[in-house]
């Protein structure tokens, strides 16, 4: 990686942003990607002609037609394809049009004279397939993919923290990763020769900053229907799309300033009249404590799951721009050392870069050509079919001036049983445009039997994927796929068990094109999640609605399990014990469909 200049590109779920080595000094800098500053929204449209925009060219077209917009597409990870514009628009696609923005104007800086290497980043979760598809997208997007190397994003932020810092090995950091519509924890240990080793990761796909600003415009539309109904009707039913994008803009400053300032001002206009209202950080506190809460409650899992005590961190690093959040680091201080710097949405790509001329500097000259990137962290692509940058059409990206307003989504884990560490990540990592999140909590069990279950109408599953395939209904059985993969059952006893893939081609099991959830066979599990679920249904008081549903012999239950801004559904079979966990239907009515359609209802 000698000579030339370096590139890194952290293409996220609500921002991307990059780093390069600067044409002035040669240090790591952010590139600015905007007229407006260093990050660039991940958002894309899809045009009538073909052609697809990223940014905020992305969000200006939405405003005159919303069905070619998506505004988190990272999140099609495990998807071939998107429906835009009611067509299928290749995933791979979308992806390139972030990038190619992104590469494109890095380049500007340097005369259009393409970088000798490009650093990719990526979840700690994704497997040779995301990264192949990451890499097809970056061909398309005119980047060479001999130059590409990739790291995992906590790798990175770790190595972009620890910099000026004096880490032992054997000590262990955690990462803390909370951008606009994703939070991503990740516990690391120092290993010899500047590297780190990942312990634990946890995540969550619907919690971010996206949405502080929905609660945040609940509240608005709360305050104006006690002092200005008529104003607070036009706006849910009748305001421009102009006056509704500049109360977004209105309530992401608000949000903004409550991060330095004791309270903030947001304001309403619309053709029927204004209003500025002044919003408190106690009350935005307030607001936002259940989602924190889910987020302490998934870092002390990730702790938990990496083997850390409460304080046995050297230091959690805050990344992504909803980490400078004040409650996040109070509550986040009750049990590990809190350390941020001042730019928390360049973090990422900058130690990417940082770590990968850190390698450069190790690399013997004479086996340059063999030197294994991968055991310090920095993965060579993997192989594609043919070589080169895409050229042309091929490219199917309008222009590189281009970047967008994101919008809430959604999309992860639920609160318990299922996978821990990165067996965790992985599911998110696999999961579809998921239109539902889930709650990464803690969770308190009880015991006692499923009250009379008899015998299962099939053979006692096996442990391992073939057996596990086998008990399913026939209807998912016929377009699932299941590889051995040990799950952690609720109890922190790891389990054999698989990870499974349902591809609803056909349409099968109802609307949605797929599902990825863990599967393993666990008694005392089974016993646990069943009195667990049905404590929440009893219990008035809990942030969590279950719904259970039972099949017509009794043996298999489901549960549907609702908060704020989640669903998902939790299959047990009390007569085998399979468990088959974080399915993400998106509403009740997917759910129940899914259900039936399964075959689930009628076993």
């Amino acid at each position: 990686m000698a000579g030339g200049w370096k590139l890194a590109i952290d293409f996220g779920t609500s921002n991307t942003a990059a780093a390069h080595t600067s044409p002035r000094s040669g240090e790591v800098e952010p590139v600015a990607l905007t007229h407006g500053g260093n990050l660039l929204p991940s958002a894309v449209y899809a045009e009538p002609s073909g052609a697809i925009a990223a940014g905020a060219a992305a969000a200006n077209r939405a405003e005159g037609d919303a069905s070619g917009f998506m505004p988190f597409p990272k999140r099609a990870i495990g998807s071939n394809t998107v429906r835009l514009r009611d067509r299928e628009v290749a995933v791979v696609d979308l992806f390139a049009a972030v990038l190619h923005v992104a590469y494109r104007s890095a380049c500007r800086k340097h005369g259009d004279i393409p970088p000798e290497k490009v650093v990719l980043t990526h979840p700690e979760a994704w497997d040779d397939s995301a990264l192949l598809a990451l890499k097809e997208a970056s061909r398309r997007a005119g980047i060479d993919p001999d130059s590409l190397l990739f790291v995992s994003e906590p790798r990175a932020a770790a190595t972009y923290y620890t910099t000026t810092s004096n880490l032992q090995p054997g000590e262990r950091i955690g990462v803390f990763d909370f951008g606009g519509g994703t939070l991503d924890i990740a516990i690391l240990e120092a290993v010899p020769g500047g590297d780190f080793r990942i312990l634990a990761a946890r995540g969550d796909n619907g919690i971010g900053g996206r949405n502080f600003d929905a609660l945040i415009r609940e509240w608005v539309f709360s305050q104006l229907d006690d002092s200005n109904p008529p104003l607070a009707e036009h706006l849910r039913s009748g305001a421009s799309t102009s006056s509704l994008r500049a109360l977004d803009i209105s309530v992401r400053a608000a949000k903004e300033v409550l991060s330095e300032e004791a309270s903030a001002s947001i304001s309403v206009s619309t053709s029927v009249g204004a209003e500025t209202l002044l919003l408190t950080r106690a009350e935005f506190d307030g607001l936002i404590g259940a989602e924190i809460q889910r987020a302490v409650e998934l870092t002390w899992q990730a702790m938990s799951d990496g083997g850390v005590a409460q304080n046995g961190l050297r230091a959690l690093y805050l990344t992504g721009g909803s980490s400078q959040v004040p409650l996040i680091h109070s509550r986040l201080s009750e049990f590990a050392p809190v350390a941020t710097l001042d730019d928390p949405k360049t973090v990422v790509a900058q130690g990417a870069l940082l770590g990968a001329l850190r390698v450069e500097q190790m690399q013997p000259p004479a086996q340059s050509e063999d030197y294994n990137f991968a055991q310090h962290g920095f993965a060579p692509a993997p192989a594609l079919d043919g070589s080169g940058p895409a050229q042309g059409p091929q490219q199917n990206v309008a222009g590189p001036h281009q970047a967008a307003s994101p919008q809430a989504g959604s999309g992860s884990k639920k609160k318990s049983g299922g996978l821990s560490g990165g067996k965790l990540a992985a599911v998110i990592g696999a999961a579809v445009v998921a239109v539902a999140v889930a709650v990464g909590g803690t969770y308190f069990l009880t015991s006692g039997g499923f009250g009379g279950a008899e015998s299962f109408v099939t053979d006692p599953v096996g442990e391992g994927p073939d057996g596990i395939t086998a008990a399913l209904p026939e209807a998912m059985r016929n377009v699932t796929t299941c590889e051995a993969k040990e799950q952690t059952a609720p109890s922190g006893k790891t389990v054999p068990g698989a990870q499974c893939m349902a591809d609803n081609e056909a349409g099968a099991l109802g609307e949605k094109s797929s599902y990825s959830f863990p599967a393993y066979v666990d008694e005392v599990a089974a016993i646990s999640l069943v009195d667990e679920q049905r404590a929440d249904a009893a219990n008035p008081e809990s942030r969590i609605k279950v719904t259970e549903m039972t099949s017509d012999s009794g043996n298999v239950l489901g549960f549907i399990q609702e908060g704020q801004g989640f669903l998902s559904l939790l299959v047990v079979n009390t007569a085998n014990h399979l468990i088959l966990d974080s399915f993400f239907p998106g509403d009740v009515a997917a759910a129940e469909t899914l259900w039936e359609s399964s075959g689930f209802a009628a076993m």
